[in-house]
């Protein structure tokens, strides 16, 4: 909103720029106009008096015409430059509604960055747990394969004791018994 309040204000201030500029055309042709309205509302209405004053006034009226072209002339520009900037106007306006889209496309696209960033914090965070359970369980793991291995040489080491006490009580009964 504030940008097209700016751009009022400038094109107003270029309007004053070029009618500066054409000041003196627009007031060459006032002042033919004043002459012209002030010469028809006092001549009288005789065709002799007309040509008559027209005879008196050649230059002036070579004067006026001129001044009447190049006023003209003035216009036609004017109205071309306003023709051109209506042109401009409607390209700025396509452009403004483009950018707009593009800046609606750019807060949904960054909106999406901000959710994807945030889910692969979030996965991370889920893989490093993972892996940190992964450590627990084979350490925990490593820790009973060596517990097993300790119990089974206690067991082995138990099961060849006894069988060595079975042994010698067997030999001692045999021996009692003579076998």
């Amino acid at each position: 909103m504030e940008a097209g309040i700016r751009e009022y204000i400038t094109n107003l201030e270029q309007r004053d720029q070029r009618e500066q500029g054409q000041f003196t055309i627009i007031d060459q042709y006032t002042k033919i106009a004043d002459r012209l309205a002030t010469a028809s509302s006092n001549s009288p209405t005789s065709s002799t008096t007309q040509t008559a004053s027209t005879a008196k006034q050649p230059a002036d009226t070579a004067a006026l015409r001129t001044s009447l072209q190049a006023a003209q002339q003035a216009r036609a520009a004017l109205e071309a430059e306003v023709a051109s900037l209506n042109l401009i106007k409607a390209e700025h306006t396509k452009q403004a509604q483009i950018l707009e889209r593009r800046d609606k496309e750019i807060s949904t696209l960054q909106v999406r960055v901000k959710d994807r960033n945030e889910e692969i914090k979030e996965n991370r965070k889920l893989v490093e747990h993972v892996q940190d359970e992964m450590a627990s369980l084979n350490l925990q793991l490593h820790m009973s394969e060596q517990k097993a291995e300790q119990l089974t040489k206690e067991n082995k080491e138990l099961v060849d004791r006894w069988m060595a006490r079975v042994g010698r009580e067997a030999e001692e009964m045999n021996d009692k018994s003579k076998w």
